[in-house]
């Protein structure tokens, strides 16, 4: 007997081998409130992202494993690193391209966690050493400048 492939299976099918494959949910539902970017071991960083207006509003808490209390500004003057952000609040961007799976200690750990007015996504394994990289590297181009 012939299986019809109906648009209907395709879905499911593409849904339940995306789940077997250790599946990931890209963004919360409704509008990115914020963002927080969370590396453990190397590049030991914590910080938030938020929308304010037509810039960004960054709040860093832990600087190489030193707690900090640092706001930096992001705008359309910082280039790529303002573009890749904002790519990530409207969407734009598939996080889950910029995961990996992990084989052994890799010694550093990056996690990021969406957040919208009623919902959280939580992005585990993220390749901070990619194209994602230009945002920490910005903010740590930012501190020593904020912080002395």
């Amino acid at each position: 007997m012939k299986t019809k492939w109906t648009v209907s299976r395709c879905m499911t099918a593409v849904l339940c081998l995306s789940a077997l494959m250790g599946g990931c949910i890209c963004y919360p539902e409704g509008e990115i409130q914020s963002l927080i970017w969370e590396t453990e071991g190397g590049g030991n960083i914590l910080f938030g992202i938020t929308r304010d207006d037509d810039r960004y509003r960054i709040h860093v808490t832990r600087y190489q494993g030193s707690e900090t209390d640092t706001e930096i500004t992001l705008s359309e003057e910082d280039g790529d690193t303002y573009f890749l952000v904002d790519d990530i609040f409207e969407k734009r961007r598939n996080l889950c391209n910029d995961t990996f799976i992990p084989r052994g200690e890799t010694g550093t750990w990056t996690t990021i966690n969406l957040f919208s007015e009623n919902d959280q996504v939580v992005i585990k394994n993220i390749e901070a050493w990619g194209e994602l990289r230009i945002i920490p590297e910005f903010v740590e181009q930012e501190l020593p400048a904020r912080t002395t």
